[in-house]
């Protein structure tokens, strides 16, 4: 209330003029009221009240508790004994749960007691109950059996029921009286008996209650996010119709689009798994209960994703307006067949529906990407077989019913055509109509009857449609139709050749009589004898009505001749009245076009751009006169070409024609011109696109300009020509209204097209569909009132704003979105690329190792799309798309360096393999067999996720992976050294192994089990043994030269001693070989003076052969300078001379074998060599104490 108010109040009041205070309420002291009001408000405004009652019902709470407080702890004696009484409760409560609804056995229930009484071993020969064709026992008992089922029915509702009540009610042990039971505290006021249970609850929850896992929640939130409502969407496949191969093309597409979206989820939370590191902080058995949590999640969502699909597609299949349109057809056999069949239709679309089920069990549980060795186990769909059957047969029902009115359709076709179909098997002939010769003329009556018959129903075909439209699909009519009337046509052709037959049979037997009536006619009877025909007088005499008959025959020579000049003269008649036709079409032709020509002067007042419409209707009506005109011409020359006549030109006609069309095409065109810059100009603004509008524009332009240029040079030659039909005007007036008509409208059309450039110009910039809200936003900006389209905008309203002071700043922007959008399209496009690029695996050698493969051709991929990458990065446009360009660029970098160093890996990885591979090299480093151990498990790890699926960019930029694949390199550095270091060791044991790199004797010390596979390495240690000779026990008891020869050890060396230690059995050959060696020479050099020389050198091996040699050589080259034993010089050189011819006789023995021949040569090549040496030697010193000799 305001203060004027108040003050008014106060004036007409008693209580105003008292100096007491009123303290009475005054029903007449309306001051006194808006007072009272007043303080109320201010109460109102301090909250008092709403205190004042809070404060009531906080005391009252505390008086409460403290009263009830006293009473549980000061609890009395009752004075008076417990009064029992009746529990009468107990029965209302229990006879109301009796009275309760019962449910029924469910139909799963009962399928499992049916199979149980009809199958007693069901479970054990067969695991799917639908593929039971043959229920023996139910068909031959049924009665039996429906009792036993009825039976097991009532005993369910009565068991199911009295649980039911005793779970709501609890069942009394005893009538009788039940003591009351005293109240018991609160549980705020201490623990009560429950507390023990409550903490088990509490430990059970603690442990079991996984839910609240962040790992859980992630693959929850995964499977919300990338699952979509259903799996694929089959009403997109009504925009087109599709035959029923197309249909299962779409059908697998739309399966592998499903299968796609699950993998996709599948991969996701596999990426999600294998990087968690909740194992660690829960424990393993914690952990796989988390996991079989998680694979039930998976199982869920991938099923409630089928069971809604297969929904979707079941309600497709009922709804006309979404089912796929198809693409139907009929043929004829023997009757008339469409298709595909409705059975044909639900065989795709179970097929359909089954696959799509496969296609959700081929996903592997997470245990198995977690835990090594894990066996592979899928994860379990719960889609009952039930549901999929009653899903096929509903859908087989809907399309039963889609395929009614089409089926209705074929079998009225089938019904009206069903009168010529035994006709197209077993093409008619005209001898129906007769079977003799006398029949000839009905013959030919009913085979013209048969012609006029197929035509009717050729016309009937004819009439048809091409296609025919309904729910299901478009039935296409045109291929049989076209093969209806070709059958037909083929009919009426044969039909028409026998009657061409008969016609030809009828005229030479008319050409024939009148042959023999030329013969007889043109023969002079001399004798009346001739000419009754003696010969026949000859045989018996004529009866006068024979001779009466013959006279007749031969008088008709006479009688003919009227006839035939009647024949003449009608036909004469006849020739002369279709001249007159002729004649008179002719005038008629020609009176229509001078009356036409006249008619087309209008043609010149037709030069307005804006009533080419009017004008096309307005030329329609001459354009019909002149159609009509050309068919009389048509027909008139084919009848003076039968009639042998000259052909009229009817020059006035083509005159006319050539400028009538050329001008009503140049009108259209106008036409189209004007139509199209209004639909731009006014039309929908969401339907404007540039490109199309500029293609149209240039290609009018292109047709005026042509046009114009024709009618310039066809104008002036028929002013030259001064032609009767042409346009009047003024070519070379400057003044367009003086030009002639199609110039006018070339040029105003031409005009109109210049005038529409900027208008086009505004479209290429404000029309393009790369323009976003925030383009929008900046444009408004820069106009200063909102831009943005809307339902109402067109191109019109566009030009009529003022845009043109500002369009450069616009262009930037729409210039600007094309290049974002170029770019954000060029970045899909890019990781579209990747979906299609996967490792490569392959075996690795003969090791049956998969290790990957062709890494080079994801390298040059991947360095292409990280330059393309970063130039997008380094644009102008980026700024929109900027996160997912640097998420793309990021996740392209952590792929090429996870590739590199999963190469290394690789590479360190086989490299090593080998030498882990035997236990006594583990056992000889532990800690780096260990580490290798964890780099081998990761390895094959990661090998396992590419096999199952190779996609690079999904492996390779997971997170971990890269971080993974560096921790194994540096484990595999550490190793490395571990190797080099065992290696030196090797080294120091057996000094010959720094002949070899470390390649090689990793590949010697990793043969600890088969010594024979370190032969091929041996000639690397030792100079000049090929091969050792290994016993079954793999026993060393000789060696062997490249030459195959042979040399036995002293002692035998046994491998299997060594302990699989090779550098120890290698130590043993290296003594061994000194050994034997110095035993070979020794014994070799005892029997040279045994044996004659050509013996001796073939029992020793080469070398041997040649240290002894050079040995004696030297002593006996000694003992003939020191002239020792009277050893002359002349003596050796004569003994050398002998050697060396028994050596070339040996060698040129046959008998000798190959080996031998090669060793001998080679030794013959030294003993000439000593010769000469010898000669030489004698030759520069003749006398002994001319060399002094200090050291042999």
């Amino acid at each position: 209330m305001s203060a004027d108010n108040i003050k008014s109040s106060k004036a007409n009041c008693d209580c105003a003029s008292s100096v007491v205070k009123c303290t009475t309420t005054c029903k007449s002291c309306s001051y006194c009221e808006r007072r009272l009001e007043l303080e109320l408000l201010e109460l109102d405004k301090l909250k008092i009240r709403k205190k004042r009652r809070e404060t009531l019902k906080t005391f009252q709470w505390e008086s409460c508790k403290e009263t009830k407080l006293k009473e549980y702890k000061n609890r009395l004696t009752p004075l008076y004994p417990e009064v029992p009484r009746v529990d009468t409760s107990y029965k209302i409560l229990r006879g109301f749960a009796e009275t309760s609804i019962i449910n029924n056995m469910s139909y799963f229930q009962e399928l499992a007691i049916r199979k149980k009484v009809i199958y007693p071993n069901f479970y054990s020969n067969c695991n799917n109950y639908f593929q039971i064709q043959k229920k023996i026992l139910e068909r031959r008992y049924p009665q039996i059996v429906d009792n036993i089922m009825k039976e097991a029915r009532e005993h369910f509702k009565m068991v199911t029921h009295e649980a039911g009540v005793n779970l709501k009610i609890k069942a009394r042990r005893s009538e009788g009286h039940k003591r009351l039971q005293p109240m018991k505290p609160y549980k705020y006021l201490g623990r009560t008996e429950n507390y023990p249970a409550y903490l088990a609850v509490k430990r059970q929850i603690t442990t079991k209650f996984l839910l609240h896992h962040q790992l859980v929640r992630r693959i929850l939130y995964e499977c919300v996010v990338l699952l979509p409502e259903t799996l694929c969407d089959i009403s997109n496949l009504r925009s087109k119709p599709n035959d029923i191969k197309e249909l299962d093309a779409a059908f697998k597409k739309c399966i592998e689009e499903s299968e796609s979206a699950m993998k996709k989820l599948h991969n996701r939370v596999v990426e999600i798994t294998v990087s968690d590191q909740t194992k660690a902080k829960v424990g393993n058995v914690t952990y796989f209960h988390l996991l079989k949590l998680c694979n039930g999640i998976l199982s869920v969502h991938f099923g409630q994703a089928l069971y809604r699909t297969i929904n979707h597609i079941v309600d497709i299949t009922g709804n006309e307006d979404l089912v796929p349109y198809l693409k139907l057809s009929i043929s004829y056999t023997d009757t008339l067949e469409l298709q595909p069949t409705a059975a044909d239709l639900n065989i795709i679309y179970s097929v359909f529906v089954s696959k799509l089920v496969e296609s959700a069990n081929k996903f592997l549980v997470l245990e198995y990407y977690r835990k090594h060795g894990y066996s592979a186990k899928y994860l379990k769909i719960f889609i009952t077989e039930v549901f999929v059957v009653e899903s096929v047969e509903r859908q087989a029902d809907n399309i039963i019913m889609l395929y009614e009115p089409i089926t209705r359709y074929v079998k009225r076709l089938d019904e009206d055509f069903a009168e010529i179909y035994t006709d197209l098997t077993i093409i008619g002939s005209v001898s129906e109509g007769g079977s003799t010769s006398s029949d000839a003329l009905a013959r030919f009556n009913y085979g013209c009857e048969q012609i006029r018959h197929y035509q009717n129903y050729i016309k009937k075909a004819s009439s048809m449609l091409s296609s025919e439209y309904f729910a299901v699909g478009q039935l296409i009519l045109s291929e049989y139709v076209i093969t209806m009337k070709e059958s037909l046509s083929l009919i009426i052709d044969k039909v028409f050749t026998e009657l061409c037959q008969l016609h030809m049979m009828e005229d030479e037997l008319i050409c024939k009589d009148f042959e023999n009536l030329k013969e007889y006619a043109l023969t002079k009877p001399s004798t009346s004898e001739d000419l009754i025909e003696q010969d026949l007088v000859e045989f018996g005499t004529l009866t006068e009505e024979h001779m009466e008959l013959n006279s007749k025959t031969i008088q008709w020579i006479k009688k003919i001749e009227p006839v035939l000049d009647v024949n003449a003269s009608m036909y004469e008649q006849i020739k002369f009245e279709y001249e007159e036709r002729l004649q008179a079409t002719i005038r008629n032709v020609n009176e229509r076009i001078e009356k036409l020509i006249p008619m087309l002067g209008s043609l010149d007042e037709m030069d307005d751009f804006e009533r080419c419409r009017e004008y096309v209707d307005q030329i329609k009506v001459h354009l019909v006169v002149l159609r009509d005109l050309r068919e009389k011409i048509t027909w008139i020359s084919k009848e003076q070409k039968c009639l042998g006549f000259n052909i009229t030109p009817f020059k006035n006609v083509e005159d006319v024609e050539n400028w009538m069309y050329p001008f009503f095409h140049l009108i259209k065109v106008c036409m189209n011109i004007k139509r199209h810059i209004n639909v731009w100009l006014d039309g929908p603004f969401e339907f404007l696109f540039f490109d199309e509008a500029e293609q149209k524009i240039d290609e009018y332009m292109k047709e005026l300009m042509k046009i114009q240029k024709t009618y310039r040079m066809k104008l002036r030659q028929a002013a030259v020509d001064n032609a009767p039909v042409r346009f009047f005007g003024a070519l070379d007036d400057p003044d367009l209204f003086a030009w002639p008509s199609p110039l006018k409208l070339t040029a105003r059309g031409i005009q109109r097209i210049k005038d529409f450039r900027p208008a086009m110009t505004l479209m290429r910039i404000i029309c393009n569909d790369a323009l976003v809200r925030r383009h929008w936003k900046e444009m408004s900006l820069i106009a200063g009132f909102d831009l943005t389209p809307n339902a109402g905008t067109s191109l019109r309203k566009l030009t009529q704003m003022g845009l043109e002071p500002d369009l450069d700043n616009y262009d930037v922007i729409s210039s600007g979105a094309t290049k974002e959008r170029e770019l954000y399209r060029n970045l899909v496009k890019m990781q579209k690329e990747w979906d299609d690029i996967y490792f490569k695996t392959g075996q690795f050698k003969d090791s049956g190792v998969t290790i990957l493969t062709a890494l080079d051709d994801i390298q040059v991929i991947l360095d292409d799309h990280i330059l393309k990458a970063l130039t997008m990065r380094g644009s102008i446009f980026v700024k929109p798309y900027e996160t997912e360009v640097r998420a793309f660029y990021d996740k392209l970098v952590r792929i090429n360096l996870t590739i590199e160093e999963w190469g290394q890996v690789q590479s360190q990885w086989l490299y090593l393999l080998p030498i882990f591979s035997s236990k006594d090299i583990v056992a000889q480093m532990p800690e780096e067999g260990a580490l290798f151990k964890e780099v081998n498990d990761t390895y094959k790890r990661y090998m396992d996720v590419v096999l199952r699926d190779p996609r690079v960019f999904v492996v390779a930029g997971a997170e971990g992976v890269y971080e993974i694949m560096q921790h194994c390199n540096e484990l595999l550095e550490k190793i490395n050294e571990g190797v080099t270091a065992y290696l030196e060791k090797k080294r120091l044991y057996f000094p010959r192994f720094f002949f070899l790199s470390n390649d090689e004797m990793l590949e010697i010390l990793s043969e600890t089990k088969d010594p024979l596979r370190v032969q091929p390495h041996l000639k690397k240690c030792f100079e000049a043994i090929y091969k050792l000779h290994f016993t079954e026990q793999l026993e060393i008891l000789a060696m062997y030269s490249q030459e195959s020869e042979k040399v036995n050890f002293r002692a035998q060396v046994n491998t299997k001693e060594a302990g699989g230690s090779v550098e120890k059995w290698l130590v043993q050959v290296e003594e061994q070989m000194v050994i034997s060696v110095r035993d070979q020479i020794l014994k070799s050099y005892k029997s040279y003076f045994l044996m004659p020389r050509t013996q001796w050198v073939q029992r020793w091996p080469g070398q041997v052969i040649l240290c002894v040699s050079q040995t004696h050589w030297t002593l006996n080259v000694h003992k003939a300078l020191s002239n020792e034993d009277n050893f002359t010089v002349s003596a050796l050189f004569d003994t050398l001379q002998r050697s060396l011819t028994d050596i070339v006789a040996l060698i040129r023995d046959p008998s000798l074998s190959n080996l031998s021949r090669i060793t001998i040569k080679v030794k013959n090549y030294y003993f000439v060599r000593e010769s000469w040496a010898f000669c030489d030697f004698i030759k520069q010193y003749p006398a002994p104490t001319d060399l002094q000799i200090s050291r042999i």
